[in-house]
């Protein structure tokens, strides 16, 4: 019996091991669909492009300022991730997998976009495009046999399809570090990042970099000599492996941040390296690594972020009262993320308060936001254009920016002189206004409003408020939902949500609202009782955030501050 045993072990220990696992690119496509696409078409601009649920290709750009836009559609059929390059300066070119698993090709030149072409082939997942000089593209996509296949654009005109050795597991990534040169990575049938390279005159064999892969990698080159390629690990972070040459290829090194997607990469013209990937909440995050700096955290590719959670106001008014630095000091231990800070108003006789440089660099020090808001009065059409992109194209001395702009539509209350234009002179120029101001920045954009229930009814001050077309041409609506004096208590939840809830559905926008806070014009004071009721209609509203004009009106109510920052969880 015992002699069997032995037999039997010595049998187990001998047998080979049972083969692993092949990787499939099954393993990845999920991942891979949601993968964003980087571009990088001139100074400070990047472009960030993701493949929406219909399949359309949607578009965001973050600014020389750091701002990003809001989601722009591009339309198409995509059924892969995308994939982008900028060639020359001003233009993009993006790529991507067609409903008939073909390549199809969409660019822009100077922000005009061509429309959809079609490239022909046949291919399982998305593409990958690199540019070694103006006018020269490469681009490499998955074969249905799991090949690598090539096609390049040179003087004018496409080639046909080269079928490239290889048997890829993942979507490939290009990169050319230098004019000639180009490298491409792709995972592996066992898992690993493969690589392979054309230094010119023809093709190296495919080599094995290890790792584990799951995600497509994503390469770039910060210059001649160098490359940097990055892949999602088994654990949701990011793994970025490096090559010098002369030093080779170092070990792989664990980035913090968990992602859902594979990673994008691009390289700014400043040497700047930028890394996108979906995060845990659907949201697409980026981090940066400048050049000769060390990479930042994850922050979130959002529009809106200047108008989540609490926010103050301080207008021109204030500024003569309020000492700036306590104030911001103030309005941090408050819990305020966001300053809504003025910078003019038609009836002044500056194009910009000289106060506000000041605030803007005070504010970011303390790691405030701040959107810059401008009360126009629509009388003369290009004194308020020329006011509202100057808080736009703002840069204060210490190189600070706006984090947001807001247009502030209420010079006409219907009654006294103040007034510039009549009412329904008003609502048109407004739209005009928004649109002129949208044309010339990317910067996210609100429009301040009246509040819905006073535009509904027949006699209102702002009756006939065109609401779809302000929703149109803005990223936001922020409603002043002031309640009147009479309205207390359970009465201001009831007003708060209702202006909320209608604000966002006839302007087809995110709504940020915001409440009253200073006394009415009989001296009636708004109470504890009040805020801790408009904080409920906001909540109950789910807006993405909220505030209570103005903040000299607010500063000595201590009591409103803890339930006011009930809005930062929003």
């Amino acid at each position: 019996m015992r002699r069997t045993v032995l037999v039997l072990l010595a049998l187990v220990l001998l047998a080979p091991a049972p083969p692993a696992q092949a990787a499939q690119y099954a393993d990845t496509a999920a991942h891979e669909l949601a993968s964003p696409a980087l571009a990088a078409p001139q100074a400070g601009v990047v472009e960030a492009f993701t493949r929406a649920s219909s399949g359309a290709l949607q578009r965001r750009v973050r600014d020389d300022a750091g701002r990003w836009s809001a989601s722009q559609s591009l339309g198409g059929t995509l059924t892969s991730k995308p994939a982008a390059v900028s060639m020359t300066p001003g233009r993009t070119d993006v790529f991507a997998r067609g409903g008939e698993g073909q390549l199809v090709h969409r660019y822009a030149v100077d922000g005009r976009w061509s429309p959809w072409g079609h490239l022909g082939g046949r291919f399982t997942g998305a593409p990958t495009v690199a540019s070694w000089a103006s006018g020269r593209l490469d681009v490499f996509a998955r074969g249905t046999d799991g090949s690598l296949q090539h096609k390049w654009f040179s003087a004018g005109r496409w080639s046909g399809w080269e079928r490239l050795a290889g048997t890829l597991a993942s979507a490939p990534s290009a990169v050319a570090m230098s004019p000639g040169r180009l490298d491409v990575f792709a995972r592996g049938t066992d898992g690993s990042l493969q690589h392979v390279y054309y230094p010119g005159g023809g093709w190296s064999r495919w080599t094995s970099l290890g790792g584990t892969l799951y995600s497509e990698p994503a390469a770039v080159s910060t210059g001649n000599g160098v490359l940097d390629v990055l892949v999602r690990g088994g654990d949701g972070h990011l793994r970025l492996k490096s090559y010098s040459r002369g030093a080779g290829w170092s070990p792989y090194v664990r980035l913090e941040g968990v992602v859902t997607s594979g990673p994008a990469a691009v390289v700014t013209s400043a040497g700047d390296v930028v890394v996108s990937a979906r995060g845990d909440g659907g949201r697409y995050l980026v981090r940066t690594r400048p050049a000769g700096g060390s990479w930042t955290g994850f922050s979130a590719i959002d529009a809106l972020t200047s108008f989540r959670g609490l926010g103050a106001w301080v207008d021109l008014y204030d500024y003569p009262s309020l000492d700036r630095d306590a104030a911001l000091d103030d309005l941090r231990a408050r819990g305020v993320r966001t300053v809504y800070l003025q910078t003019s108003r038609f009836s002044a006789s500056f194009d910009m308060s000289s106060d506000v440089p000041g605030w803007v660099d005070a504010a970011h020090a303390r790691g405030l936001r701040v959107v810059g808001w401008y009360l126009p009065g629509y009388g003369d059409m290009a004194r308020d254009l020329r006011r509202t992109v100057a808080v736009a194209t703002l840069v204060t001395p210490g190189g600070g920016r706006f984090d947001a702009l807001g247009v502030d539509i209420e010079a006409h209350t219907g009654i006294g002189s103040s007034n510039e234009v009549s009412r329904a002179t008003m609502n048109s120029r407004a739209v005009e206004h928004l649109r002129a101001v949208r044309a010339r920045t990317s910067a996210p954009l609100a429009a301040i409003t009246p509040q819905p229930t006073a535009t509904d009814d027949a006699g209102e001050t702002w009756e006939g408020f065109p609401w779809a077309a302000v929703g149109a041409t803005t990223d936001l609506v922020l409603p002043m939902s002031y309640w009147p004096r009479t309205c207390r208590d359970a009465c201001v939840r009831d007003y708060t949500l209702t202006n909320a809830r209608y604000a966002a559905a006839w302007s087809g926008r995110p709504v940020h609202i915001a409440g009253r806070g200073y006394a009415s014009a009989d001296g009636t004071q708004v109470s504890d009782s009040d805020i801790r009721s408009f904080v409920d209609g906001v909540v109950a509203a789910r807006t993405l955030g909220g505030s209570v004009y103005d903040y000299a009106s607010t500063r000595p109510r201590t009591t409103w501050w803890p339930m006011l920052a009930r809005l930062n969880a929003l």
